[in-house]
């Protein structure tokens, strides 16, 4: 986790573009700035459907390759999004990719790289 310090000015703090682009939002990204008493908490807005779908895509593009597609994605009970994940050709599901409301991928609730992998490959 990185830290950033800053002072507040006559208008107010800026966070620098790039480390807004290193957590995955790109220009345009809406933000939800919710004040709390233990601070300040900054995080995307809820992400559109078709704009999950997208990052859901590239993310295994980039990570599993292209021998998976995914399923319809699916609200859960804390109100953010499920992607099932399927072997492509076949549409056998083979894991999950669990997101926050904002689309942010949720590491510990979704199927592993390694085990999407082997579950594409017949292992």
């Amino acid at each position: 986790m990185e830290t950033l310090y800053q002072t507040v000015g006559r208008a107010g703090i800026s966070i620098p573009l790039e480390v807004i682009r290193a957590y995955g939002l790109p220009e345009g990204t809406r933000i939800a700035i919710s004040l709390q008493k233990d601070g300040i908490h900054v995080t995307p807005a809820e992400i559109s459907i078709e704009e999950l779908e997208n990052r859901t895509l590239r993310y295994l593009l980039k990570n599993v390759g292209d021998a998976v597609s995914i399923g319809p994605l699916q609200r859960t009970a804390a109100g953010g999004w499920l992607a099932p994940v399927l072997e492509a050709g076949t549409e056998r599901p083979i894991g999950q990719l669990c997101y926050t409301a904002g689309g942010m991928l949720v590491p510990d609730q979704s199927t592993p790289i390694a085990e999407l992998l082997g579950a594409h490959d017949g292992a």
